[in-house]
């Protein structure tokens, strides 16, 4: 979690994501560690391929439905 937090804060800081897509991140990432508390799963990389420059993660909600953070 520190991890995406800070890759988070980097990207903000460098001007690559507004404020309001940071603050939407961080919203998605705080509901993905609560979900992760509650023993539903664990976090899968997805990287995809270096031309599509994108970085996610699927975890499964407690409803079993595939919920995917990205960047």
């Amino acid at each position: 979690m520190e991890a995406i937090i800070a890759r988070l804060l980097e990207g903000f800081e460098q001007g690559r994501i507004k404020r309001r897509q940071l603050i939407q991140s961080l919203a998605v990432a705080a509901t993905g560690a609560r979900v992760l508390g509650s023993a539903v799963g664990r976090p899968r990389r997805d990287q995809g391929t270096p031309e599509m420059n994108y970085d996610s993660y699927h975890i499964l909600d407690p409803d079993g439905w595939d919920l995917q953070i990205s960047r």
